[in-house]
């Protein structure tokens, strides 16, 4: 679960801007905190929204998590990271810094890293509790050498696993994150702290974009029968209209397949390659290619609709379907991912669903994942959420541009809200700022 969130220098972002989920003193929604085993750590809010007017810098706060990530989990091609700093000053900074602190196995963990001219200038790890910090590593790089170091209290298993790691130090590039390169090296000698952090970020950590689709889920919707039941019980929860999920198998070169030769070529070569089924989306629907003994088959997802006046089932391609049916297909893997422990953050989670079934989705979360450490961040316009009977105050978050044009994230606890205040109005009046600020203008003027 993550903590805290710190970052300075990225898209619009030029001061460190700091995202917490600490909770306050809000004694109301307690379900929507969870509480650490080990009770020298802190609890942790389950979710956050962050509103904001268009432009204000929601979706770069988004980015910047999925940039630092992706850091961390690949491996990167180029000499010099293309980081994307704050450019609207004369006089450009130059350092960029993550901060991430989360909870992982009831261990709080702080790691942070510094970009200098597209290279890593300095790398820390520590644990801490709600009162010390110890150091676990601490990377300096400097012109000439990476400098790893770690402290001195961090026990290694045996000496061999220290050589192991002080060697795989001085190995990594100026342009690698050590917790990137030493997992990199798949060596049984790694500490169990490092695989974890690296797996937390790699597997448990899900940033989804508007327009990200879930497609290797899909994949083991089709073969996994508890999964099956899943998507079926939300397609209904969530008033899609779809009674269950159907997958239309037929042989790739089958004469209904829209899938062009060119494709079918790139689809079977990469299921070759990965042992495993290859996806595309193709005009709104989705395929899938596995090889079954010598023959190549696609399996096409559609939705099943119960006919009223009998028994029987009609298929409808999902190009067929609404918009909106079609993010909700998006977004239950998601509700899935929580449910197993998860952090999933999402960028326009409203984006063409019905105010009633945003609300919808945060209740089932709720419900669903007591005692399991899952969270929801999300960006959103829904003003339906503005609502202190299904968002904490503390869960609420806004971000707007100051004079220098830069984003300034900051939380609704910062105005001493009352629980019956009207939200909805008060942010709509421009009380807590974050909202587009429109300027009439005559017609008359316009055209002078």
């Amino acid at each position: 679960m993550i903590v805290r969130f710190k970052v300075s220098n990225f898209l619009s972002i030029l001061h460190e801007q700091e995202l917490s989920l600490y909770p306050s003193v809000v004694r109301l929604l307690n379900d929507h905190v969870y509480k650490s085993k080990n009770t020298k750590l802190p609890h942790i809010l389950k979710s956050s929204l962050i509103y904001g007017a268009n432009s204000s810098g929601k979706s770069n706060l988004i980015k910047a998590m999925a940039f630092s990530r992706n850091l961390i989990c690949n491996s990167q091609e180029n000499d010099i990271l293309n980081v994307p700093i704050f450019k609207l000053l004369e006089n450009q900074e130059q350092e960029t810094i993550f901060t991430y602190e989360i909870l992982l196995n009831d261990i709080c963990y702080l790691y942070s890293f510094t970009l200098v001219n597209g290279l890593i200038k300095e790398e820390s790890l520590k644990s801490v509790t709600t009162k010390s910090e110890k150091n676990i590593f601490e990377r300096i790089t400097n012109a000439e050498k990476v400098n790893v170091t770690f402290d001195i209290k961090f026990k290694f298993r045996d000496k061999e696993s220290k050589i192991f790691h002080h060697t795989i130090s001085k190995g990594t590039r100026t342009n690698q994150l050590f917790i990137n390169y030493i997992n990199l090296q798949n060596a049984g000698e790694i500490e169990d702290v490092f695989k974890e952090i690296y797996y937390w970020f790699n597997n448990k950590l899900i940033i989804i974009f508007p327009e990200d689709k879930g497609f290797t889920f899909e994949i083991k919707v089709s073969e996994v029968k508890d999964l099956w039941k899943f998507y079926n019980k939300y397609l209904n929860l969530l008033d899609t209209g779809i009674d269950e999920l159907y997958f239309d198998e037929f042989p790739l070169d089958d004469t209904k397949s829209i899938i062009a030769d060119i494709i079918k070529i790139k689809m079977v070569q990469k299921a070759i390659l990965k042992n495993e089924a290859t996806l595309i989306q193709l005009r709104g629907d989705t395929y899938y290619v596995q090889k079954h003994s010598n023959e190549f088959k696609v399996k096409k997802l559609k939705a099943s609709h119960k006919l009223r006046d009998c028994n029987d089932y009609v298929q409808f391609d999902f190009h067929e379907e609404s918009d909106g049916t079609n993010r909700i297909i998006d977004l239950i893997p998601l509700l899935y991912m929580l449910e197993q422990g998860h952090t999933v953050i999402i960028d326009e989670i409203d984006r063409s669903l019905h105010s009633l079934i945003s609300i919808k989705i945060f209740d089932l979360f709720f419900k669903n994942t007591l005692n399991i450490p899952s969270q929801i961040i999300a960006t959103t316009h829904d003003l339906m959420l503005l609502n202190l009977n299904i968002i904490r105050r503390d869960e609420i978050w806004f971000i707007k541009k100051d004079q220098k044009r830069q984003s300034i994230l900051y939380s609704l606890e910062q105005f001493k809200t009352r629980f019956d205040t009207k939200l909805l109005k008060a942010y709509l009046d421009g009380r807590f700022g974050a909202i587009p600020i429109l300027i009439d203008e005559a017609l008359d003027d316009i055209s002078s």
